[in-house]
């Protein structure tokens, strides 16, 4: 049997906890709600789906003479346009390659990655290194490069027709 003042600290305890739930959960629903209206445009703007699907490339500019002969290019990067039959399947092998085993399971966000980074780091302050896009991008962008990114890829997977 809890003594009085036992039963108190009890409750201020739970009561503690329930607080603290609360206040995180506030926290997330914030949060989601600031990114959903790009409050102050904080997390930049996202383009249109249009100009995600069919973006800008950079082609080089190439320079003919009247008889059809190709005088120059001029570029900043040397690109040129490729069909997809035209890859070489070991390019592609080597793509897929650097996608996690269940890459073809989900739409761009792994949830079970998610939870297991989650998991791992924030709750067991374990590091035991990000996926292969945050390797590969975090030096390079910021937060709000991988908010809009995210905001992006669930953009083009549900146009595509796919769950997230």
């Amino acid at each position: 049997m809890m003594t009085g003042l036992q039963n108190r600290r009890y409750k201020k305890l739970i009561g503690g906890m329930w607080l603290s739930f609360l206040c995180c959960l506030g926290a997330v629903s914030l949060y989601v709600f600031t990114v959903k209206i790009n409050l102050w445009n904080l997390y930049g703007s996202l383009p249109a789906l249009a100009v995600l699907e069919n973006p800008e490339s950079k082609l080089s500019s190439e320079l003919y003479a009247a008889d059809g002969v190709l005088l120059g290019r001029y570029f900043r990067h040397n690109r040129s346009p490729v069909a997809y039959e035209e890859i070489s399947p070991n390019m592609i092998n080597a793509l897929l390659a650097t996608e996690d085993h269940r890459f073809e399971a989900h739409a761009g966000i792994d949830p079970r990655g998610l939870y297991r980074a989650f998991l791992l780091s924030v709750l067991l302050q374990r590091n035991r290194g990000g996926g292969v896009r945050s390797r590969n991008s975090w030096p390079r962008t910021s937060s709000r490069r991988g908010v809009k990114s995210t905001k992006a890829s669930l953009v083009i997977s549900r146009s595509l027709g796919h769950s997230s």
